[in-house]
């Protein structure tokens, strides 16, 4: 039973990114997977009542929740969430015990976690955690909670963390980053396992990058002139993503070449302060917003621009299969993927022009980009090898249930 609370089955669709919930399978080793989105209205994919179940494929059933499922007035919130989750527990309760559903897994350590640890006790059933983000990093650069509509404040949080990875039989982390991040809040090492995010991408940044047809249509579609230099940033358009940095270094860059288009691949807060910022300057026509794309669109992006990476999680391995030349920050798990002046560009963390500056190099030196681009896609495919991450998953499966075995028997 895998426990999400970022997407939900509307959000995926959107997307067309299904290949992020088939990879819960982990290469067939799990025959049939319940996955659960415990609060489905607040993700903004759901505006039922009720908990509804939707059948993602033949072998995948997708179990939606709701944070309030009574008719009541608004000052009764918190009691209708509680009533909520309650019935949503209950329900999950009688399906694994129905099923015989093998083992519950969370892809946070706070409110999914929460709802894992309760099935984990009244069902007996070993409790896996994976984990995407360094939440401590977030907090003390930004100031940001993971999840502030439910912890107000960072204690609870970090309260809800030790809790959490101790309790667990096994911990992943998506990069080097994040494991080091859940070690120092109460993961046991040897219950720990770094494995990368490449299992949940869509098979179509796969393809070989000069294989990749059609980039010309999308380039029309958003009225992208053709013949010019790229610069791509993809992701949340949101402050702790660092977008505004992007922009910044866009215009450094454009500044000194005219010839450069920058684009915006994501959606998110800061769009419309952004887009005013981009009107100011007088650069509406060379700097673009596309909003949320689909993967495929994503896909014929890519090999034509120079990507710029403020803060990337899958999107940088994303780019890297696609043989994009880059310039990342060195912050979080960047610089363990990047090599500077090697497959890539790092710059200062924050120094956006430094990263403009970065990019117009790479724009004005085609050898350099050329050999850039051949080198991540090296170390991207390494990186993402499905069936060694696959592998990888199963075994540290396969040892958690035989410690959860042995510990069972005493």
């Amino acid at each position: 039973m895998y426990i999400d609370m970022a997407y939900t089955v509307s959000a995926i669709k959107k997307r067309k990114h299904e290949d992020f919930f088939h990879a819960r399978h982990l290469g067939g080793y799990f025959k049939n997977v319940w996955g659960v989105q415990p609060l489905s209205d607040v993700a903004r994919g759901n505006e039922s009542s009720k908990i509804n179940f939707r059948r993602l494929s033949p072998r995948q059933l997708i179990i939606e929740g709701v944070a309030e499922t009574m008719p009541w007035p608004r000052v009764l919130i918190p009691l209708n969430f509680l009533v909520s989750q309650f019935q949503l527990i209950r329900l999950l309760i009688r399906l694994i015990r129905k099923h015989d559903i093998s083992v519950v897994h969370a892809t946070d350590p706070y409110y999914g976690g929460v709802v894992g640890l309760c099935l984990k006790i009244f069902c007996g059933k070993p409790l896996v955690i994976s984990v995407w983000g360094n939440y401590d990093d977030l907090y003390s650069e930004n100031g940001l909670l993971a999840m502030p509509r439910l912890f107000r404040w960072r204690f609870l949080e970090k309260i809800c963390e030790r809790i959490i990875f101790f309790s667990a039989n096994l911990v992943v982390g998506g990069n080097w980053d994040i494991v080091r991040f859940v070690l120092n809040n109460g993961a046991r090492k040897h219950e720990t396992v770094m494995l990368p995010t490449s299992i949940h991408m869509h098979k179509c940044h796969f393809t070989d990058p000069c294989r990749r047809v059609g980039w010309e249509k999308v380039f029309s579609k958003f009225d992208i002139p053709l013949n010019q230099s790229y610069l791509l940033c993809i992701g949340r358009v949101i402050l702790e993503k660092h977008a505004d940095d992007a922009l910044k270094a866009m215009k450094v860059a454009i500044d000194q070449d005219p010839s450069i288009i920058g684009i915006f691949a994501g959606e998110g807060s800061m769009r419309k302060e952004l887009e005013d910022l981009v009107a100011s300057w007088g650069l509406k026509d060379k700097i673009k917003f596309i909003g949320n794309v689909d993967q495929e669109t994503i896909s014929k992006l890519v090999p034509k621009c120079i990507v710029l990476s403020p803060l990337t999680g899958m999107a940088l391995i994303e780019a890297g299969l696609g043989g994009a030349s880059i310039v990342a920050y060195d912050r979080d798990w960047q610089s363990d993927f990047i090599v500077n002046d090697v497959n890539g560009f790092i710059v200062k963390y924050r120094d956006y022009k430094a990263m403009g500056k970065k990019a117009l190099q790479l724009v004005q030196n085609h050898e350099l980009r050329s050999k850039f681009s051949l080198e991540i896609l090296e170390t991207a495919l390494a990186y993402s090898d499905l069936d060694k991450i696959f592998k990888n998953q199963q075994d540290a499966y396969e040892k958690m249930f035989a410690k959860f075995d042995t510990r069972a028997e005493r």
